[in-house]
């Protein structure tokens, strides 16, 4: 027959009835996982410490590039506050903006790269201020129809092109040419 004795974690206060064998342990501390699991990490390299430090930089799958800071940076009321955010971190473009002002950047300012859909480019001359989500789109819309007309006109260049090479081909071979495309 196995006893069990409750125990309660001299950190948080869960109590929890735990096995007599484990109990009796000479390691045994009393302690919850959770708080255990704490006090471990509290004893784990932080920072530019740890083995696997990446500079506090980070790329996201959708191409954003995130920076840490810390609450000694000027920056530091930049970093987002839900609970489901990477404390600490920031927006690469958004701090290099804030760098460029002197100052941190409210949370309805904007920052639009440009050219837009490179979102990993953050020089300061790919980047640009706005104020509000229907001045982004408009910008976003405007450089989208750019880029657009663009297309159109290379394209259409690109078929002239492709015309003009077909017919040199044809001058070459009529004047018995063989290896023009060396």
């Amino acid at each position: 027959m196995r006893w069990y004795q409750f125990v309660v974690c001299p950190d948080c206060g869960w109590g929890r009835w735990i096995a007599d064998n484990v109990v009796n342990r000479g390691c045994f501390t009393g302690r919850c996982k959770l708080c255990s699991d704490k006090r471990v990490a509290d004893y784990l390299p932080k920072g530019d410490k740890r083995a696997d430090w990446k500079g506090g930089r980070y790329q996201r799958k959708e191409g954003y590039i995130y920076v840490r800071i810390y609450d000694t940076s000027p920056y530091f009321s930049m970093v987002k506050k839900r609970p489901n955010a990477h404390s600490g971190y920031v927006l690469e473009h958004r701090l290099v903006m804030a760098q460029h002002l002197g100052r941190p950047l409210e949370p309805w300012e904007i920052v639009h790269h440009r050219p837009p859909g490179i979102k990993d480019d953050n020089r300061i001359e790919n980047l640009k201020l706005l104020l509000s989500n229907s001045e982004h789109s408009k910008m976003f819309y405007e450089e989208l129809q750019s880029l657009r007309t663009r297309i159109t006109a290379l394209e259409s260049r690109n078929t002239v092109l492709e015309a003009e090479i077909a017919l040199l081909k044809a001058q070459l071979e009529k004047d018995g040419v063989q290896d023009y495309d060396k």
